[in-house]
């Protein structure tokens, strides 16, 4: 069994259909065996969300006027995984090479 710490946490902006999206990326490394990287990933989107029962009217009509948006961050790593191994575990040079290929990749799923 393979256990992993956490490396390193990074943020970077990406637009996304015409607006500015937060991504977080983790990136992990093996306890024991140097070079074995795995990640986990998100972006943060807007959800506007209706409660159904307090938007109820005595009739049963639907009011729409008590409603929340939330910011919520939804998980990509499959997504943008370019292999199983991204998530189990892949063998890169240095993390700063693994980082550059999680945005690319999260560029090329999420296009401007």
């Amino acid at each position: 069994m393979e256990i992993f710490h956490l490396v390193e946490s990074y943020e970077f902006f990406i637009e996304y259909a015409r607006d500015k999206k937060l991504v977080r990326v983790e990136i992990f490394e093996s306890l024991g065996k140097r070079g074995l990287f795995r990640t986990r990933a998100w972006i943060q989107n807007t959800y506007n969300l209706y409660p159904t029962f307090v938007n109820m009217g005595a009739h049963g009509d639907d009011l729409r006027q008590v409603h929340s948006s939330d910011q919520l961050n939804m998980e990509i790593t499959t997504l943008v995984a370019e292999t199983p191994d991204w998530i189990t575990g892949v063998h890169m040079s240095d993390k700063e090479s693994f980082l550059t290929r999680i945005q690319q990749r999260v560029v090329e799923f999420f296009p401007a």
